[in-house]
């Protein structure tokens, strides 16, 4: 809505004079061409970004570039405003990636139980990602998802916040789509301890065929997940040693490319 319609013409005048935009012949123009010329002067008006201090520039940054949702790494493009200048750029890509989440999908085709250890590798498009954005924004990154394709319909997501990596507190979110033509979608968000506190809490389970298991089956069934997740918790823990002396700590954390590789054995063995 143009709101210097309901203007009269002595206040689009004033506006005119006040910033110092001058017009030949302004007393004679009528109401409308004074509104036109005021309209004009608003499209070629420009706000100095740089004249700001760096401070505020920092925040303006952190609120352009914060997303709600994940940025899926092979599925993202860089924001606009990562190419507005060589100086925003330096200033606005700390921000960017130390703020947002972004996915990497652990699939079969390059993660599997057989090539654990060294020889596990990201897939080519999230490790030319990585090597795209170049080792100082990798450094950059705090907030890791890792979505693993159970089945067609079933998505496991791992989250890792870098600088307070914590095995039992490492969140899962198992994601289902049914077959119905509305796509509905579960979904089922928990903790490895969550996870482990349910399964030494079972009253009631049921096997394959949906039948229910006696007391005893159902306390041997959560005694085996429990030890399971025990494990797993374990396991993690290992990989994140690893990582803390590859990359450091806390606020001092500096993820490297190696380090992301042990992170996504990590969320493997997470899933499983």
């Amino acid at each position: 809505m143009n709101n210097y319609l309901a203007w009269s013409r002595r206040e689009i005048m004033n506006a005119l004079i006040q910033r110092q935009i001058l017009i030949p012949g302004i007393e004679s123009m009528s109401r409308t061409h004074c509104r036109i010329a005021l309209e004009e002067a608003d499209d070629r008006r420009s706000f100095h970004l740089m004249q700001l201090p760096k401070e505020v520039r920092l925040m303006v940054y952190e609120a352009a570039l914060s997303a709600e949702d994940v940025f899926v790494v092979r599925d993202s493009s860089k924001p606009a405003l990562l190419s507005v200048s060589k100086q925003v750029q330096q200033e606005a890509s700390e921000i960017f990636f130390r703020v947002n989440r972004f996915e990497f999908r652990i699939d079969h085709g390059y993660v599997s139980p057989s090539c654990l250890g060294p020889r596990t590798q990201l897939c080519s498009v999230e490790l030319q990602w990585l090597v795209n954005i170049g080792p100082e924004n990798v450094a950059n990154i705090r907030h890791l998802s890792f979505a693993h394709y159970d089945s067609w319909s079933t998505t496991i997501t791992t989250q890792m916040d870098l600088s307070c990596l914590d095995a039992s507190n490492c969140i899962q979110i198992r994601r289902k789509i049914c077959k119905c033509p509305q796509a509905c979608e579960n979904r089922c968000r928990q903790s490895l301890t969550e996870k482990l506190n349910d399964a030494l809490s079972d009253t009631e389970y049921r096997d394959e065929d949906g039948n229910q298991m006696k007391e005893d089956g159902i306390r041997e069934h959560g005694q085996y997940r429990a030890a399971k997740l025990r494990k797993t918790i374990a396991d993690l823990r290992t990989s994140f040693g690893r990582f803390r002396e590859l990359c450091g700590t806390g606020k001092k954390v500096k993820p490297s490319v190696e380090g992301i590789k042990l992170l996504t054995l990590a969320a493997f063995l997470h899933c499983h």
